[in-house]
């Protein structure tokens, strides 16, 4: 009775699940029931084993997948809410800021960090190239038609050198040879960015791994108490990603990923694909147990897929197949145009759902493109059609501005050094304070290493002195915001209950991973698009059309012109 989770596993599967090895690959295709092995491996590590949940990791890549992990674990055949909440899971990235809040000393960080998002970094680089025009080469300035634009540039190429594993310094320490006037550009940067963030007390997200990679690096008992660490997603992993576990595992500790790497789709986010031959190398002995069951789609489907994939000269030889029938094959739907695309897509969608009489419904329905301005077309004729729509990708609730001015308020409270957080919020609503006035608070809090709110303390109390009297109406207005400020002190984090979708779904392909429904339109199946261009790696161009494909249960429908 104690192990009738495994009667729900077909033989491969409960493989993976009893397993003794201390080191597993599970490699498992689409739609062979990797979250349910995963998550049953850690019931049987529990149940069977009578290993502590306390001692358990489990690493995730989205927190969406964490908390599906999590509501499985709850349930009564598993291990119920009360076992499954002792079980340490979480993001990559959330599980770094749990052990550095624990032991930040260790790596040199303050208590009271912030994690910053990546709108807020550019920000934070929008103001250090205006300071540092004069040192900027020529070449760059050419390209500066907005700082933003040229500040979105640096932070996409400090945060592949943070995902290569680079610092601040060991990126100038490679590089400072180089003859490129852009690479001396982004050194520069660089040094400066993480130079503010600290003075500031902020780390970006690519931060939190490398001071975790550092932690857990120096002081490998930060994780104390673990014994078995449990990786999903694992063919997403980055260097920095897989050097985390590596150090995790270093006192004999139990290690099982999950992964497939047919579906490695985040090379431009420097995933290393790689990673599966350097755990075999890494960790002696490793088991590897292949899931090639498909439960999701048809036969059809998965033959149109398989023989996109099996043509990658770089892949680990694995099967897959299904007992579904074959269901109707694959729809090749040609277009003249890219209008002529998207009416046919509309076409399609009411003849499904008025032919199907119930059985489909739009929620049913996904739309898939390589890129997002390929949507354009579809959205305006799905509102000219009344079609009920969801762009997936779009702006997220924590994006809209009245959430971040109100999010703005909650982190300045906790870290009054965070000039970033008070620029936004300060004039929200307007109190009269003008850019000059921020920057010279900012110049004060950083000269005096005093916090922004002392500082705006000092200047309501007329302790310290700008070389001018501030209105009475501003002091009055800066006197309530101090005071607001301390009444949101112990604000916590906001909760957002999503609303399952009733929509058609349209989203990048890279949004779908992980996702599934029973048909599915792929707009611009052709060169140029995918693969792309631009692409640096024609096999993961591969993988990411066959990640497309297996989205679907039962209609695949590929456009072309």
């Amino acid at each position: 009775m104690a192990l009738a989770y495994l009667d729900r596993l077909n033989q491969k599967q409960k493989e993976a699940v009893v397993c003794k090895a201390p080191h597993v690959q599970i490699l498992a295709g689409p739609g062979s029931g990797k979250t349910r092995v995963l998550t049953t491996r850690v019931a049987h590590l529990i149940r069977h084993h009578k290993v502590s949940p306390s001692s358990i990791m489990v690493a995730t890549f989205t927190r969406k997948a964490a908390k599906d992990m999590r509501e499985r674990l709850e349930k009564d055949e598993l291990l119920g809410p009360d076992l499954a909440n002792k079980v340490n899971m979480g993001t990559f990235h959330s599980l770094c800021a749990y052990y550095l809040r624990i032991h930040p000393s260790v790596v040199h960080l303050p208590q009271n960090f912030r994690i910053i998002d990546p709108q807020e970094g550019v920000k934070v680089l929008e103001k250090l190239i205006e300071e540092r025009q004069g040192s900027i080469s020529s070449q760059t300035r050419a390209t500066i038609k907005s700082y933003k634009g040229i500040a979105g540039e640096f932070q996409a190429a400090i945060s592949k050198a943070k995902n290569e594993g680079f610092t601040a310094k060991t990126y100038g320490d490679r590089y400072m040879d180089s003859l490129e006037p852009l690479t001396h550009d982004i050194i520069l940067i660089f040094n400066a960015y993480q130079q503010r963030l600290a003075l500031e007390h902020l780390l970006d997200f690519d931060d939190l791994l490398l001071y975790g990679r550092d932690l857990f690096e120096t002081f490998p008992d930060a994780a104390v108490g673990i014994s078995h660490i449990l990786v999903d997603e694992f063919q997403d992993t980055n260097k920095v990603q897989y050097h985390i576990v590596h150090s995790l595992c270093t006192k004999k500790k139990h290690l099982t990923i999950v992964g497939d790497p047919d579906q490695s789709i985040y090379g431009f986010r420097n995933a290393n694909i790689a990673n599966f031959k350097m755990m075999i190398n890494d960790f002696k002995g490793t088991r590897i147990v292949h899931l090639e069951e498909n439960y999701r789609s048809t036969s059809s489907i998965l033959n149109g897929a398989l023989h996109i994939i099996q043509k990658d000269p770089e892949r680990i030889e694995k099967g897959l197949f299904t007992k579904n029938s074959p269901g109707t094959p694959i729809s090749l739907m040609h277009c003249e145009t890219e209008l002529d695309e998207s009416q046919k897509i509309v076409h399609e969608i009411t003849r499904i759902i008025e032919y199907s009489h119930g059985l489909l419904k739009y929620k049913d329905i996904a739309v898939l493109v390589r890129m997002h301005y390929l949507t354009q077309n579809v959205e305006s004729a799905f509102k000219a059609s009344s079609i009920p729509y969801e762009i997936v990708g779009g702006m997220r609730f924590f994006e809209r501005t009245e959430i971040r001015d109100l999010v703005g308020y909650v982190h300045f409270s906790f870290n009054p050094n965070d000039t970033l957080s008070f620029e936004t919020i300060i004039n929200t609503p307007r109190r009269g304070v003008d850019n000059s006035l921020m920057e010279k608070i900012s110049t004060l809090s950083r000269a005096h290493g005093k916090t922004v709110l002392d500082i705006l303390d000092g200047l309501c109390r007329q302790d310290l002195n700008l070389g001018y009297a501030l209105p009475e109406k501003v002091l009055a207005s800066l006197r309530a915001f101090i005071q607001l400020c301390t009444q949101v002190k112990t604000m916590m984090d906001l909760q957002v209950r999503l609303v399952p979708p009733k929509k058609v779904q349209v989203m990048t392909i890279h949004a779908a991973k992980g996702l599934e429904w029973p048909c599915v339109f792929l707009i611009a199946c052709e060169d140029a698009i995918i693969p792309h261009v631009k692409a640096k790696n024609v096999n993961e161009e591969r993988r990411l059309l066959y990640v497309a494909m297996t989205r679907a249960k039962c209609k695949s429908k590929p456009l072309f012109p």
